[in-house]
């Protein structure tokens, strides 16, 4: 098996693990990511706009997502006073509690994963996946975002 393979296996149980843990939460990937966003905001609060922009996702995709949340209480949408048209959208206190759950949780599993290394080959670990991690932005920008992406493996 090649070290890309390997990788990606990794990489896919890793993401299955998480999928199902926030199935366990009533939450996608999608709405997780944006949950994130908004925790990483001045204010826990980001424009509609800016939401759009970021996920590089169409208005009525984000609509949805905003929707979604907005029914469990994970975060409220407002306008703005002073612009009527601009929506603002903030995590709230259920939201950010969730987020501390799946921290611990995704915390618990990094926790798992590394279970049978020693403390000298985890920093090893860390420190080779940071040369490949590296290694792989480094031919991103050399050689432009589509392109670097076919040489890589």
């Amino acid at each position: 098996m090649d070290l890309g393979f390997k990788i990606k296996k990794i990489n896919d149980m890793i993401e299955k693990g998480i999928n199902h843990r926030l199935q366990e939460q009533d939450l996608t990937f999608s709405q997780h990511h944006v949950l994130v966003y908004l925790k990483h905001q001045e204010n826990q609060t980001a424009r509609l706009k800016e939401l759009e922009k970021h996920f590089n996702v169409a208005q009525p995709t984000m609509a949805g997502i905003v929707v979604r949340l907005e029914s469990k209480g994970l975060i409220r949408s407002s306008v703005l006073p002073e612009d009527r048209r601009v929506k603002v959208v903030t995590l709230t206190e259920s939201g950010s509690q969730l987020l501390h759950e799946s921290f611990l949780s995704m915390k618990k599993g990094e926790q798992l994963l590394v279970s049978n290394l020693n403390e000298q080959e985890k920093e090893e670990l860390g420190r080779l996946l940071d040369i490949l991690y590296s290694t792989i932005q480094e031919q991103i920008s050399v050689q432009g975002d589509d392109s670097g992406k076919e040489n890589l493996c």
